[in-house]
């Protein structure tokens, strides 16, 4: 119990003085081992309290980790998602372009195919026209119509005859056509 360095002088000395030192060393043990005793146990419940929020805020830590391991699993599912979505739209909207172009082409092929078809037409209306002229003039029925004009025009009177009769007529009604009254205005 006693330190090494003090062996030496409890062998020579008396017991009673021994036991005189031991006494006064172990009172001072005693009270300073009370004292002891507190602070340990003391720093012990501290240590343990320190513990106890130390396993707690590791284990909020391994909770928190945990949602941010999941979170960023989400956001990656979200963003590959994302992206096959705009992958598709830009597919789809690829697919719509081309098919807009074809209809484009399509239409301008058929446009075109109209414009032909109409100026096909309206040349064979035109050759149908002078066909059929053609064959109207050539046809016996213009030859009567012909006939029946070359008569009436025959029967016509001439234009002097016309002239003299239109004369005479003024004459057998009294006088000249300047000399005659005019008529009277509907307003007298």
């Amino acid at each position: 119990m006693a330190p090494d360095r003090d062996v030496r002088v409890l062998r020579k000395a008396r017991n009673a003085d021994v036991v005189g030192h031991f006494s006064s060393n172990l009172a001072a043990a005693v009270a300073w081992g009370g004292e002891m005793v507190k602070r340990l146990t003391k720093a012990h419940q501290k240590m343990n309290a320190s513990r106890d929020q130390f396993d707690k805020a590791m284990g909020q830590h391994a909770e928190v980790l945990a949602r941010l391991e999941e979170l960023e699993t989400l956001r990656s599912r979200e963003k590959e998602a994302a992206e096959a979505q705009r992958e598709a739209l830009e597919a789809q909207m690829l697919v719509e372009k081309e098919a807009h172009e074809a209809e484009k082409a399509a239409r301008e092929m058929l446009e075109a195919e109209l414009e032909e078809v109409k100026s096909r037409a309206a040349q064979d209306a035109e050759c149908l026209k002078l066909e059929g002229k053609e064959e109207f003039l050539k046809s016996p029925e213009f030859d009567t119509l012909l006939g029946k004009k070359a008569g009436a025009i025959a029967e016509m009177p001439d234009e002097e005859e016309v002239q003299e009769e239109e004369e005479d007529e003024d004459e057998e009604e009294g006088g000249n056509g300047s000399e005659a009254t005019p008529p009277s205005s509907p307003l007298s």
